[in-house]
């Protein structure tokens, strides 16, 4: 049997569609792994506002792994190289992106903030916030008013 042949089927929204093309990288995640690829299809139909693509591995292919099995791929539409990310929370729904606590010490101190590439895990930050400065990403809606937060334990 040739695991090499293995390709993973992924569901992919219409919005993503035009971004796609044969042979973007891709990972696939198998048991806490990552694993290379690339898109090795894309079918022409939108189903249920989802696009079908077929993703093959590029190198090592798991030892373990079988038809019909789930596994997770994740489409690189663009990899930027030293930017300021922090993980994608509440934050950014709370006040659209346009501010952050920032945490000093004790207190958190609100900045104001400009957002730039954003993804289902992370945002990334243009302006506001320096590397190294650890921010609230959690919903700090109900501190709208507030410039500065008092933390404890």
């Amino acid at each position: 049997m040739d695991l090499s042949g293995y390709e993973v089927e992924v569901m992919v929204p219409e919005s993503y569609a035009n971004d796609l093309a044969l042979n973007m990288p891709v990972e696939i995640s198998s048991d806490g792994h990552q694993y290379p690829g690339q898109i090795a299809a894309i079918s022409p139909e939108i189903t249920n506002g989802q696009v079908v693509a077929r993703l093959g591995f590029s190198a090592e292919t798991p030892a373990q792994i079988r038809q019909n099995q789930r596994l997770s791929g994740r489409i690189l539409l663009e990899n930027r190289q030293q930017v300021i990310r922090v993980d994608r929370g509440s934050f950014v729904d709370s006040d659209n992106g346009r501010s952050v606590f920032v945490v000093e010490g004790n207190q958190a101190r609100r900045v104001p903030l400009t957002l730039g590439a954003s993804g289902f895990k992370y945002v990334e930050i243009t302006s506001g916030v320096k590397p190294g400065q650890q921010v609230i990403v959690s919903d700090t809606s109900r501190f709208k008013t507030a410039d500065s937060l008092l933390l404890t334990d």
